[in-house]
């Protein structure tokens, strides 16, 4: 047996149920996440490989891909590798669910109002197309960062509570762009409230650049808030409970909840390029 096919199997008997359907499936193989396609040079951080059943390894394989695009958006490239990868993306995107790629466009008329409203200076030689704005407001975008939230939340929560949010779990998203950070939407008491800031490692080398989060947990572990960053592009704040009956009723419709098997996606038609 190969050293990789001895990993997978010690990593599947070490955590025998998938850690995304409530605790209701075996696991079958390691799932990445965040996703690998996320990092450059898809080196991902040690430690965060998870437990997962074919179906849910497979549920939010495109989603993924519009983060990684999302991701990348800012900063601009400041390498060759970091171009190459951001192009790769774009066009996997663009081939895979192309409507996400009309939905974040924004004309430069509105970029150059934006601009104006946030003061943001646009460098001598550029022009109002050349703002790095980009629309966050897509249906399909929306509902595509929300799928990727609510995977990442399951295995963030799996890591850290060293157990699965069982079926009766629920997880609140929020999500904001980088002007609505810069602009103060997230409370500063978030920041100081949550003091748990993982540093995130691949072959000793810092990835928290890329991708960064901060957490707490209540002490009874029947509650947890993460707060993450992707890049400078956007973020993420999700609020997770053991029991989704605990959240206030005016939000319930937004309370998502460990998969199932009737809502998964067993196999993928066509192979994804990137």
């Amino acid at each position: 047996m190969g050293a990789s096919k001895q990993r997978k199997r010690e990593f599947l008997r070490d955590n025998p149920i998938c850690c995304f359907c409530g605790g209701e499936n075996a696991s079958e193989e390691p799932d990445h996440m965040p996703s690998r396609t996320l990092f450059l040079d898809r080196q991902w951080p040690e430690g965060y490989e998870f437990p997962s059943c074919v179906s849910c390894n497979r549920v939010s394989r495109y989603d993924e891909l519009v983060v990684s695009l999302l991701s990348r958006l800012n900063p601009d490239p400041t390498t060759e590798m970091e171009e190459v990868e951001l192009n790769k993306c774009a066009n996997s995107v663009n081939k895979y669910i192309p409507e996400v790629v009309e939905e974040i466009q924004i004309s430069p008329a509105k970029k150059k109002r934006l601009a104006k409203e946030h003061g943001y200076l646009i460098s001598s030689g550029k022009t109002s197309n050349d703002i790095p704005l980009f629309s966050l407001e897509g249906e399909r975008t929306n509902k595509a960062v929300l799928n990727f939230s609510r995977k990442l939340m399951l295995a963030l929560y799996y890591k850290h509570a060293c157990a699965i949010l069982p079926k009766e779990g629920g997880i609140v998203t929020i999500w904001y762009s980088n002007l609505q950070v810069a602009n103060g939407s997230i409370p500063d008491e978030v920041n100081q409230f949550l003091n748990q800031n993982p540093a995130l490692i691949r072959n000793s080398k810092n990835l928290n650049e890329q991708f960064n989060y901060k957490y707490l947990f209540s002490e009874c572990r029947q509650n947890a808030v993460f707060l993450v960053g992707f890049r400078q592009s956007f973020y993420i704040l999700s609020h997770l409970k053991t029991d989704r009956s605990g959240f206030d009723k005016s939000i319930c419709e937004r309370v998502m909840s460990p998969y199932r098997m009737d809502e998964k996606h067993i196999g993928i038609k066509r192979k994804l390029s990137y």
